[in-house]
C-alpha cells in the first residue's frame, strides 16, 4: 500500500482530483497511478516544499516522456506570466512537454494568489514553490529559488529553461541553467530601466543561451554586451498575442462589473 492521502481540496462524495503522495515516490514512476486516481487535474506533493500538478486529461503522453523535448518556464509574477504563457502554449501545440515553475508573488495572498492564472493553462505540468518561506530578503529568495529549481529539475529534466525580464526568480533560473549546462532563453532582454532591475536583466542576458527581444534597439544592446547576433531574435512582446485572442467579455460587461455609469471614457 502506498498510503495515499487525500488533500484538503478533496470534497467528500466526489472522485478525488488531488492526491498527496509520500516523498519517496517521483512523478516518473507514479504516472500509472496518477492516471488511475486523478480526474480533472491532479496534485502531487514531492520533495521539500514542492507542489506539482499535471492536467492529465488533456495529455496523451507521459509527462516526463524521454521522447519529448521538455521546456521549463519560470514565473514569479502575473506580469512575467503574461509574457511567457503565449510561448508556452505555442510550444505545447507543437508537441513539446511544458512545465511552469510557479513561485514568488504568485503564491502570496497579499498579491492576489495569482498562481490561479497558471492553473488555467491546460496540458501543462505546474510546480508550486514558496521561495519566501524564510522571508522576503532578495538573497534568501535567490537561494531558495535555486534550491527549488534543483529539486524539480531532477525529476523534469528540462532541455530548455525560459525566463522573462529582471526579477530575482529569473536570475536564479539563469544561474541554475548556466551551472547545470542547460540551454536557456531570456525574454525581453536589452531593455533600459535605470534601477537594480537593469543589472539583473543584463546579468540574465550574459547567463542565457538565446535571447528573444522586443525591438531592434534591444537587440543592439544585447549584441553590445557580447552576445552572438545569431542567438538574438526580435519577436516583439509576446504579451500582444494574449491581447489578440477573442474572448466573450464585452466592454458592457466590464462597465457593469465595475459600476461605471458614464458612456464617455478613455483607455490608458
Amino acid at each position: 500500500m502506498l498510503g495515499l492521502q487525500l488533500s484538503e481540496r478533496y470534497n467528500p462524495g466526489e472522485f478525488p482530483t488531488h492526491v498527496v503522495f509520500p516523498h519517496r515516490f517521483t512523478l516518473s514512476n507514479l504516472y500509472p497511478l496518477c492516471q488511475t486516481f486523478l480526474s480533472a487535474s491532479g496534485t502531487l506533493t514531492l520533495t521539500r516544499n514542492l507542489l506539482i500538478t499535471t492536467h492529465l486529461p488533456t495529455m496523451n503522453h507521459k509527462p516526463f516522456s524521454s521522447a519529448q523535448k521538455r521546456v521549463l518556464f519560470v514565473t514569479g509574477t502575473r506580469a512575467d506570466l503574461g509574457k511567457l504563457k503565449p510561448l508556452g502554449i505555442a510550444l505545447a501545440d507543437e508537441g513539446y512537454s511544458t512545465a511552469y515553475f510557479t513561485t514568488g508573488m504568485h503564491l502570496l495572498k497579499e498579491y492576489g494568489n495569482t498562481k490561479d492564472e497558471v492553473y488555467k493553462i491546460r496540458g501543462a505540468i505546474i510546480c508550486e514553490f514558496n521561495n519566501h518561506r524564510f522571508g522576503p530578503h532578495p538573497t534568501k529568495v535567490l537561494t531558495e529559488t535555486v534550491r527549488g529549481l534543483k529539486d524539480f529539475a531532477s525529476d523534469f529534466h528540462p532541455h530548455l529553461i525560459v525566463v522573462h525580464g529582471d526579477r530575482v526568480e529569473a536570475i536564479a533560473a539563469c544561474l541554475f541553467a548556466a551551472q547545470n549546462e542547460i540551454r536557456s532563453v531570456h525574454v525581453e532582454g536589452g531593455e533600459l530601466s535605470g534601477s537594480i532591475d537593469e543589472l539583473y536583466r543584463h546579468c540574465n542576458t550574459k547567463l542565457s543561451t538565446f535571447h528573444c527581444v522586443s525591438s531592434l534597439a534591444a537587440k543592439k544592446r544585447v549584441v553590445q554586451l557580447g552576445e552572438d547576433p545569431s542567438t538574438v531574435f526580435v519577436i516583439g512582446s509576446p504579451e500582444i498575442d494574449a491581447h489578440l485572442i477573442d474572448n466573450d467579455i464585452t466592454i458592457q460587461d466590464v462597465m457593469r462589473k465595475y459600476k461605471i455609469p458614464f458612456q464617455d471614457y478613455g483607455i490608458v
